[in-house]
């Protein structure tokens, strides 16, 4: 807080809701963390082509269409990242459209979309809490560890 002051209102928002470091060790621990959430997320908006190597999903697509078949549906991949979840459903789906905000991801999912001659895919800016399509528009809305949800 002293070093930066703009950021001291956010800090003791934080220490008044988790509370101080019990010991240096934990708060050297903690700042580690926070180090490479910020180079992650730093990785994610410049560099989406090493991002899309290193992310891994979490689970398998299969949970999805297991429970509802993507065949011929319009699906919105709301919150899209660099596309993972995007390019299984363009398999199946008659219509996908990438919702995402970060310019470069989308950039990045154009131009992979191009590369595979994919002509079923959109990609659109947008938020996950104002996605810029019609209401009852989709038949399919996915989101997979997508960040911003704001209700």
């Amino acid at each position: 807080m002293n070093k930066h002051p703009p950021i001291a209102e956010f800090i003791q928002k934080v220490q008044d809701k988790y509370g101080p470091a019990a010991n240096k060790k934990e708060l050297t621990e903690f700042s580690d963390r926070l180090v490479w959430e910020i180079a992650e997320m730093i990785i994610y908006d410049k560099y989406p082509e090493i991002y899309d190597t290193r992310a891994i999903l979490g689970w398998d697509f299969k949970d999805i269409t297991s429970v509802v078949s993507l065949k011929d549906k319009i699906v919105i991949d709301a919150g899209a990242g660099t596309g993972r979840v995007t390019f299984k459903a363009v398999k199946d789906a008659g219509i996908v459209f990438a919702v995402e905000p970060c310019a470069s991801l989308r950039r990045f999912i154009r131009k992979k979309a191009k590369k595979n001659n994919i002509s079923n895919l959109f990609v659109i800016d947008g938020f996950l809490h104002e996605i810029p399509l019609p209401e009852v528009f989709a038949d399919v809305l996915i989101t997979s560890n997508a960040i911003g949800w704001k209700l």
